[in-house]
């Protein structure tokens, strides 16, 4: 799935901000299991397009705010840690779409 404009509603980014559990559409609540996840969630407010998202998050992962993980192996490299991050974000959106997480 593609992020151009991808949304999330504003309670569910807030949610994200606060904790790893957010509510879908559905009124569920989802378990969010990574940190890169959140962050996704965050982010999702309809006016980032797919690389000002990638950005973002590869600013917060180098930020030393999260520990970056592949394999359950502590990413430390940069460009390990982008890479991992193009790859994550298509399978993370999937699983939001899946979950009733994304709007619009």
């Amino acid at each position: 799935m593609e992020c151009r404009r991808a949304a999330r509603a504003r309670a569910a980014r807030l949610q994200a901000r606060r904790g790893n559990l957010v509510t879908c559409q559905l009124h569920k609540l989802i378990r969010l299991t990574d940190p890169l996840s959140g962050r996704l969630v965050t982010l999702l407010d309809g006016t980032q397009d797919h690389g000002a998202i990638l950005k973002a998050l590869l600013e917060f992962a180098k930020s030393e705010q999260v520990d970056l993980r592949d394999n359950d192996r502590l990413l430390t490299d940069p460009d390990e840690i982008a890479s991992v991050i193009h790859r994550r974000v298509p399978e993370v959106l999937q699983a939001l779409a899946r979950e009733a997480m994304l709007v619009g």
